[in-house]
Order: C-alpha cells, then sequence, then structure tokens
C-alpha cells in the first residue's frame, strides 16, 4: 500500500525564513558542489550550439538567402538531431559505460567541429580555393 505523505511528513522550505532556504550550499559536500558546477557547465555547452544557430539567424538568412521556414526547419532539424544522439548515446552508455561513451561523445563533437573549419571550402568549391593562393 502506498502511503501518501501529508504536509507535517514533508520537510518544507518556508519562504520566511531566508537561513534555511539558501543553507543548501553549506550543507551540501565538495563532491557534490562539484557535481553540481560539471553538470550545469556541461547543460550549457549542450545549449550553446543551439543558442549560436540562433544570434546567427539573421545573417545566415541573408547570407544564404533563406526564408523563415527553412531557417526553422534548420532549427528544428537541430534539436531532433539532439534527441536522437541523446537517445543513441543513451544506449551506448548502456552498452560499455558512462565514461567510455562519453569520450565517445566528445571525440565525435570535436571530429565535427573540426570539419566546420573546411565548410566554406564545401561553399565556394576546390576551385576558388586554389585560386585564392590561402592553403
Amino acid at each position: 500500500m502506498v502511503e501518501v505523505p501529508t504536509s507535517s511528513s514533508i520537510a518544507s522550505v518556508n519562504p520566511a525564513e531566508p537561513s534555511r532556504l539558501f543553507s543548501w550550499p553549506r550543507d551540501t559536500t565538495a563532491a557534490e558542489r562539484q557535481t553540481l558546477v560539471a553538470g550545469g557547465l556541461g547543460w550549457m555547452l549542450d545549449a550553446m550550439d543551439v543558442m549560436l544557430y540562433s544570434l546567427v539567424l539573421a545573417f545566415l538568412m541573408r547570407e544564404f538567402a533563406m526564408d523563415t521556414r527553412t531557417a526553422g526547419f534548420l532549427n528544428s532539424l537541430t534539436l531532433l538531431a539532439s534527441a536522437i544522439g541523446g537517445l543513441l548515446f543513451g544506449w551506448v552508455a548502456d552498452r560499455i559505460g558512462r565514461t567510455r561513451a562519453l569520450m565517445a561523445s566528445i571525440g565525435l563533437y570535436s571530429v565535427a567541429s573540426a570539419a566546420c573549419g573546411f565548410g566554406w571550402v564545401v561553399m565556394t568549391g576546390p576551385k576558388d580555393w586554389r585560386r585564392s593562393g590561402s592553403r
């Protein structure tokens, strides 16, 4: 039988008592604080690519003559790929462990980020690259 908690059995935080509300940093261990910071930084970096796309969206629309429908579709593809990657690497983590899956994920992200550096060659073509004299 499931016991339903009552208001007297739940340790609640009284907003009128700020000392208890803000005492959780003192009540946590150093490892717990480090875990919170690492999780926050990971979440920040995970959301950074979507935020950067939103920041440069107006420039991209002008530069590539995109309409708002195409720009929205590309943003949706970004979020869909993020969900698929999360499911895929969650499955991989179940098979080989979280540490190895995280290392594989970071490795794949690094290779894809490095490949973005060569993206201008795709847009301009190899002839323009050779003609410009920059290598």
